[in-house]
């Protein structure tokens, strides 16, 4: 285990990589016994995101938002740096691309933040509001994309009680150096909400529960001038109040879309970048073992996979193997018990899934991060495990991976008040 030399020699010569260059790790995966504070002791609401061995962490603690960064995978991290500048912070979201890092979040529950860094979060410049004419109207769900230098930002902004709650997006062509004025994305209907959002090059698209023209269903819109102008909703699933929740990834132009209704998984495929849709959507799982909800979603190439927490008390995955491939699913989960906040990563043939199983009760319950992984792009998984030196509940799980180094993140109760720890594998 570790860094070891690797050479070749035959009858000609001799040739070796530079020291360190090979790196064997073992697997299943070694996490160590004893779990790592990731925050001053009251963290709360972490969001992460890396690049190969780089990690950034942003969360609430002290009433402001601090980032945290680490070039080692999560073995070391750098001192905590507070990004917000008073207001009461919330729902952080990362976007990273090499060096340049963009932070953004909720201000007041009415101002979008961001702030951006391009020495790898070394320094931030000075936060923008996205959305200086919200003159207090509710603001939530800050969603971002980024496709090369280009990001993109939506959120839902007014009151739902006045029937006012529509998604806004803006864009930034130079990785937050400056930021478009909010677009509001559709005018149709209204309180629109669970909204994703993806993008290739200067093609974006946002998927949305919503009821334009008093129809209720998932809809989609599209940008193709880097978030300036939307196209009008168009609805992709069935009419249904039962829409629950809904996923997005892409490989390139290749787009899934996936979308809980009535408690069964649904999905569709664009290979054009969100331009083209299937004129209905494909069945991914019944509700044979109870209502599908937390749906998440990966996607390599024509391969989809999805985690989702089954009847409430399973952890399921479902994969599609190959273009025109007929659904496979495995049950995760070994014990039937509360589960939620899936996440799933992927690498290679590799697949990493954790969740959240137990009951938190407060801080007092079972609840445990629970993890599981494959080595055959999810055909068969491990059997759950545990990590750590844990004793209390555990709970908002959140996994990243590079390569074969895995790092897992948490709300922990162990402590006096609720705190974020963490744990990886062996560097």
């Amino acid at each position: 285990l570790g860094a070891n030399s690797v050479g070749v020699q035959n009858a000609f010569g001799s040739d070796a990589l530079p020291g360190g260059a090979f790196t064997m790790y073992s697997y299943p995966l070694d996490l160590f016994a004893a779990d790592t504070a990731l925050d001053g002791g009251a963290g709360a609401q972490l969001a992460v995101a890396g690049e190969g061995p780089t990690l950034h962490a942003a969360y609430v603690e002290g009433g402001a938002l601090v980032h945290r960064r680490s070039l080692d995978a999560g073995a070391t991290w750098s001192a905590a740096q507070t990004l917000s500048s008073g207001e009461a912070p919330s729902e952080a979201q990362i976007s990273v691309a090499g060096d340049q890092v963009v932070i953004v979040w909720i201000g007041d529950g009415s101002s979008v933040l961001a702030r951006a860094s391009g020495d790898g979060g070394v320094t931030f410049v000075a936060a923008v509001t996205l959305n200086p004419a919200a003159a207090g109207e509710p603001s939530s769900r800050p969603r971002t994309c980024r496709s090369g230098s280009r990001v993109y930002c939506a959120w839902l902004q007014g009151t739902a009680g006045l029937a006012q709650q529509r998604i806004r997006c803006s864009a930034s062509p130079n990785n937050g150096g400056v930021w478009q004025t909010p677009t509001v994305v559709s005018q149709q209907g209204a309180n629109q909400e669970g909204h994703v959002i993806g993008c290739d090059e200067s093609a974006a698209w946002i998927a949305f529960e919503s009821a334009p023209g008093s129809v209720p269903g998932v809809y989609t819109s599209r940008s193709t001038d880097g978030g300036i102008l939307w196209t009008a909703g168009v609805r992709r699933s069935t009419v249904s109040a039962g829409i629950g929740a809904i996923a997005t990834c892409n490989d390139g132009a290749r787009v899934y879309l996936v979308w809980t209704r009535d408690g069964q998984l649904e999905y569709m495929i664009s290979q054009n970048s969100a331009l083209g849709w299937p004129t209905t959507a494909s069945l991914l799982r019944p509700a044979d073992l109870g209502a599908n909800t937390d749906p998440v979603a990966r996607c390599a190439g024509d391969r989809l996979f999805v985690a989702y927490v089954a009847g409430g008390t399973n952890v399921a995955f479902t994969r599609i193997g190959a273009a025109g491939a007929l659904p496979e699913h495995v049950t995760l989960s070994n014990t039937v018990e509360n589960a939620s906040r899936p996440d799933l990563a992927l690498s290679g043939n590799y697949l990493f899934a954790t969740w959240r199983g137990g009951d938190v009760g407060g801080g007092a319950g079972s609840a445990r991060v629970k993890f599981a992984t494959s080595v055959d792009r999810g055909a068969t998984f491990t059997a759950p495990g545990t990590f750590g030196d844990g004793t209390a509940a555990q709970d908002l799980p959140k996994v990243l991976v590079d390569g074969a180094r895995v790092w897992f993140g948490w709300l922990d109760y162990r402590g006096a008040t609720p705190a974020l720890f963490s744990n990886r594998t062996e560097q």
